[in-house]
């Protein structure tokens, strides 16, 4: 049993020196509150700069040249000499063709796979 006490003994004197004191602590707090105080002003700077950027932006677009259109008027339209239609079936047979349908209707079930 004292052999057990004396090896946790030694264990527990070699670990105590690496652990932190109050200094160390300390220390590490004053860092990160320093962090903070640092992020928080870049965050401020930029939302400020932002809202600065944004606000000439929309000025500038918003008081930009304004183009005063002045539509010249249209000349009137000329009617095109135009044929008369033909419907397709009879051009086509015309053209010694049968008429073909507009459309075509597959049926899958019909279909021979590939």
């Amino acid at each position: 049993m004292d052999h057990e006490f004396h090896a946790f003994q030694a264990r527990i004197e070699a670990i105590l020196p690496t652990l932190a004191t109050k200094a160390d602590i300390e220390a590490v707090r004053a860092d990160m509150l320093r962090l903070v105080h640092e992020t928080h002003k870049w965050m401020l700077a930029s939302v400020i700069g932002m809202f600065i950027g944004f606000g000439g932006l929309f000025m500038a677009v918003g008081n930009g040249p304004r183009l005063q259109w002045q539509s010249a008027p249209l000349p009137a339209p000329v009617p095109a000499a135009q044929p008369a239609p033909a419907s397709a079936p009879q051009a086509q047979q015309q053209a010694g063709r049968p008429p073909q349908l507009a459309f075509i209707i597959i049926n899958q079930a019909q279909m021979p796979v590939k």
